[in-house]
């Protein structure tokens, strides 16, 4: 058998060629719409979702990272001498056979993102700020979803699987690797805090729009379903899931885990001096979702940490 000449060996069929360039076009129109979108919810944030630092901001922020740290410490001393001891093997598998196109999910999150960015403007402008509509604000997730799952070819099994909604080895231990994760998180978190203290000290403390009904009795129900249930529910399964799934089809675990985080950080309303916590609680839950491959964990785990927060942001509303 003769070896291809360098003409053969190096000239690529016309309709490869032009599947490689329609799926680069696609990209970069995905990656468009989200720094758009990126740009859209950062500036408005940045403008007014700060205030004054009350005296004594940092010495607080300086004490619950030394918190954290203490009882982080311990749990994250752990798996890291477990990974050492090579009996730490991540859950999660970026190739599957029946998986859809890697490019079906960058599509579908760039349209999650803009659907999301639209629906806000309409319920804002119908609701007049009503905290029970902002959920309908979540109904855009499930088609974002079935414009992966209807993809030519696509197994509903491994589509699922690659974005993590399975039961792992079962719902209630998944839910306790998600609280031992989200502790093992918590010097990662500690470090995170330290900055956005300083942050703070400088450009005042970041707010979100949410704690504005804190003061009132009856959205304390709604505030809970909403961050609880929806936030985890919605934002794991569309960063932790589907954005996380296909950056890990083509990058390496920390630079897939940093830049969901980024994105995860960036679009929040809490402006730019709430970037580094809010990017390091997003590793955290990257991390999860890498150790044990199902949503499950990384859900329970944002569910926890909403919870702490709205609950103390409740108790501050009260103290007044």
């Amino acid at each position: 058998m003769t070896a291809p000449d360098d003409d053969d060996r190096q000239a690529a069929p016309p309709a490869s060629r032009a599947v490689a360039s329609g799926d680069v076009l696609r990209r970069a129109v995905c990656w468009g719409v989200i720094i758009a979108c990126v740009v859209a919810l950062v500036y408005p944030a940045g403008e007014s979702a700060r205030r004054a630092a009350p005296p004594g901001t940092m010495l607080a922020i300086c004490v619950l990272a030394f918190l954290l740290a203490a009882v982080g410490g311990p749990c994250l001393s752990h798996l890291a001498a477990r990974a050492r001891q090579g009996r730490l093997h991540p859950a999660y598998v970026p190739a599957l056979a029946g998986d859809a196109p890697r490019i079906a999910y960058l599509e579908g999150f760039a349209f999650y993102l803009l659907g999301f960015i639209l629906l806000s403007l309409l319920v804002s402008r119908w609701s007049h700020g009503s905290l029970e509509a902002l959920g309908w604000c979540f109904a855009i997730a499930p088609v974002a979803l079935l414009s992966i799952i209807c993809r030519p070819g696509a197994s509903w099994s491994d589509v699922r699987a690659g974005i993590g909604w399975h039961r792992g080895r079962g719902i209630v231990r998944e839910m306790c690797a998600g609280l031992f994760g989200y502790l093992a998180g918590f010097p990662v978190l500690a470090a995170m805090f330290l900055i956005t203290g300083a942050l703070a000290s400088v450009w005042g403390m970041p707010t979100h729009p949410l704690f504005e009904h804190t003061g009132v009795r009856s959205h304390v129900l709604t505030l809970y379903l909403l961050g609880c249930v929806g936030a985890p529910l919605v934002e794991e399964t569309m960063f932790r899931g589907v954005l996380f799934h296909y950056l890990r089809r083509g990058h390496g675990r920390f630079v897939s885990a940093l830049l969901s985080a980024l994105l995860f950080a960036a679009i929040h309303p809490q402006g730019i001096v709430a970037l580094p916590v809010l990017t390091g609680m997003a590793l955290v839950f990257a991390g999860i979702r890498e150790w044990r491959g199902s949503l499950i964990a990384s859900m329970f785990a944002h569910a926890l940490n909403n919870g702490a927060v709205i609950s103390l942001a409740l108790a501050l509303a009260q103290s007044r």
